[in-house]
């Protein structure tokens, strides 16, 4: 898989410091190749707002860290209006997505780029949070829904793109190599070693915690502070002031080796920063024994937990960290180094970079680009990602999708289920009518073009069918074409239903046959009403009543049935009628669901003490005026009950051949199906 990253946050070339760019990105990345995962390219932008700065300050340059090519180039980026591409960035952008799978952006700007190479390469963009994309939330909206998928770099960070609507799909957190782990080792209170390692900015909070520890001369402690900055004069200044030279020391900037070897001999680390993402300090001080202090609400809180496996202090709050410290001094520490020890063994680098390699695949699975694709067309509700994921379980349907040239010509939702004798059977999940294929038809495509489209689309999905024993797909009705599933060995069966559409209400009476006229006339003598309700738990006992009356097993638990209609409910899909009598007793309901075009009659229940009322008549009456009222066609469904078949037909409706695709690869389950055949 061949990933291209943008980022601004990441070094220009191997002698790039530390101090001027954060490496946790490149950490990350450096061991994707041997996950199947390429790192293309990882571009840098440089962004100019004027022209004239561009062509002066125009950089274009290529360096390679760690076998990974690193490009630094410049874009215009026009205020209010975003990038602009000049020709020579479009034929560039051209030749090097090709390739390419997925664009994985970190921070505003790369998102940014991201977002315009999807408006016109089409290609699907993930976008990575870090803390200082907070302030550019609003003017970023637009990127933000068009990405595929959203994740923040924390716990903390998580939490407030959640207040601000945005949903995160996972953390890419980082991790410390498992070789930098000490062993888990006993600390005593006889000197408390503190220690921070970070840059010297005023958000870091140093002077905070020097201000903290200057209340506590009586404890034996001694703080180092390692690190650069334009705090550095200030907190020295703040030092002298509170006399603190003796116990409080400035080493300046240090290499990483120097910093771990400083932390390892240290019992806490402390670094309250506020704003904060993820430092990769706090894991390497609990990698080296350290007991952590963070920030509430930043940073490392989520990995750390309050009083558990470290502490946590709302940020330039003296008095609470005071406190903190007293409690380290003075109290037992070991059940929360020994947390810290155990939580830091789960974040290696290992795990962090397998963390993203699984975010990676799953932004290119076929499912994920379906659910992207659905949010552009009209897709028949059943073939909605969001019911798919509600009756078939999140992972236990797939989708086939074909593309040509870069955009989805068709795809075909799957449902694969275990038979008896271990069969491997795809077929219709319950309560879905209908699945099949969604054919993307090119404009204005002319009849003997579509048939062949159709034919060539079929023989593509044919092809990247998985194995199975038993093939069993019902189509919507308004596919008729099944030829090239027949000249490849598939059996066609034709079904029913009946759909009533494009007719106005008082054409709808007068097409009602004789007893549902009078039965609705009886149902209003008798005080009967249809109301609206959300009461999924009333309906389940109607519709459980109907399978009871007919000595059947209900094919469905109540939870399955409430997680559908919660899901259809937030997807604004469905509603529940029900019918009650003069005395306020229920006596019949049913479940609809609708997408943009139809409603579909799911399930209905009577009460059996209450059948002879006409309350099924009337329920169907007003879900029907529904139908008709929003635009919608109204499909009953259909039944090969004759019974049932009757009783649709009663409403006026017109009848609708649909088929359904059925192939046995089987030898053994045809063997059984031959014996039934001659049984019968």
């Amino acid at each position: 898989m061949k990933v291209l990253l943008i980022t601004d946050l990441y070094p220009k070339d191997s002698n790039h410091s530390i101090k001027e760019t954060s490496w946790a990105i490149h950490e990350l990345v450096r061991g994707l190749s041997s996950y199947g995962i390429e790192i293309v390219r990882v571009l840098r932008p440089v962004a100019e707002v004027k022209w004239r700065q561009f062509r002066r300050n125009r950089v274009n340059f290529i360096n390679e860290i760690d076998n990974i090519q690193v490009e630094t180039k410049s874009f215009i980026n026009i205020p209010k209006r975003g990038y602009f591409f000049t020709k020579r960035d479009l034929e560039y952008f051209s030749i090097l997505l090709n390739d390419i799978d997925l664009v994985v952006a970190h921070l505003s700007n790369g998102a940014n780029i991201a977002y315009k190479l999807n408006k016109i390469f089409k290609k699907p963009y993930i976008y990575v949070f870090h803390n200082s994309d907070l302030i550019h939330i609003e003017k970023n909206r637009e990127v933000i829904a068009h990405a595929q998928n959203i994740y923040s770099r924390s716990w903390a960070l998580n939490r407030l793109l959640h207040k601000s609507n945005i949903s995160s799909d996972g953390i890419v957190f980082s991790g410390i190599e498992k070789s930098l782990i000490t062993p888990f080792r006993k600390h005593d209170n006889k000197e408390v070693r503190i220690i921070s390692v970070n840059l010297l900015q005023k958000l870091k909070n140093i002077d905070i915690t020097i201000k903290a520890l200057s209340f506590l001369q009586e404890y034996d402690w001694y703080y180092t502070i390692i690190g650069d900055g334009e705090e550095y004069e200030n907190l020295n200044g703040l030092i002298r002031e509170l006399k603190l030279e003796h116990r409080v020391k400035l080493l300046g900037f240090q290499k990483r080796e120097k910093c771990i070897e400083e932390m390892k001999k240290s019992d806490i680390f402390v670094m309250p920063s506020s704003p904060e993402t993820f430092g990769l300090a706090y894991l390497e001080a609990m990698a080296s024994g350290c007991l952590v202090i963070g920030a509430k609400g930043w940073g490392i809180d989520g990995l750390i937990k309050n009083e558990e496996n470290g502490y946590l202090v709302t940020p330039r709050n003296i008095e609470e960290l005071k406190s903190i410290f007293i409690k380290i001094f003075t109290e037992e520490q070991f059940s929360i180094y020994q947390k810290s020890y155990e939580t830091i063994k789960r974040y290696t680098l290992e795990n962090a970079q397998k963390n993203y390699v699984k975010i990676i695949y799953k932004n290119r699975s076929n499912r994920e680009k379906y659910r992207a694709f659905c949010k552009k067309q009209t897709i028949p509700i059943f073939s909605q990602p969001w019911w798919l994921d509600s009756v078939c379980g999140k992972d236990n349907w797939d989708v086939i999708i074909i593309e040509k040239g870069g955009n989805i010509v068709a795809t075909m939702p799957l449902f694969l289920r275990k038979g008896k004798l271990n069969t491997i059977i795809i077929s219709q999940p319950l309560l879905t009518q209908t699945l099949g294929i969604y054919f993307n038809y090119p404009k204005n495509q002319k009849y003997y073009k579509k048939l062949s489209f159709e034919k060539d689309i079929v023989e593509k999905i044919v092809k990247k069918l998985p194995l199975f024993n038993i093939f069993s797909q019902s189509f919507n009705y308004e596919q008729t074409n099944f030829l090239p599933f027949h000249w490849i060995g598939f059996d066609i069966q034709v079904k029913y239903t009946y759909v009533i559409e494009k007719i106005s209400i008082d054409e709808l009476e007068k097409n009602f046959e004789t007893d549902i006229r009078r039965r609705r006339k009886k149902a209003d003598k008798l005080g009967v009403k249809v109301y609206e309700s959300d009461d999924i738990k009333k309906f389940y006992e109607l519709n459980k009543m109907t399978f009871i009356r007919q000595n059947r097993d209900i094919p469905y638990s109540f939870e399955f049935i409430e997680k559908l209609y919660l899901k259809s409910k937030e997807n604004s899909a469905c509603k529940i009628f029900f019918a009650k009598d003069a005395e306020n007793n229920i006596i019949a309901g049913n479940f609809l669901i609708y997408d943009k075009n139809t409603v579909y009659y799911l399930m209905g229940g009577i009460d059996p003490k209450y059948k002879d009322m006409g309350g099924m008549d009337v329920v169907l009456y007003e879900s029907i005026k529904f139908a008709l009222q929003s635009g919608r066609k109204f499909d009953f469904e259909g039944s090969m009950v004759k019974s049932i078949e009757k009783y649709f037909r009663s409403f006026g409706a017109i009848q609708k051949p649909y088929y359904t695709v059925y192939k046995n690869n089987s030898k053994l389950l045809k063997i059984r199906e031959c014996i039934r055949g001659i049984i019968k």
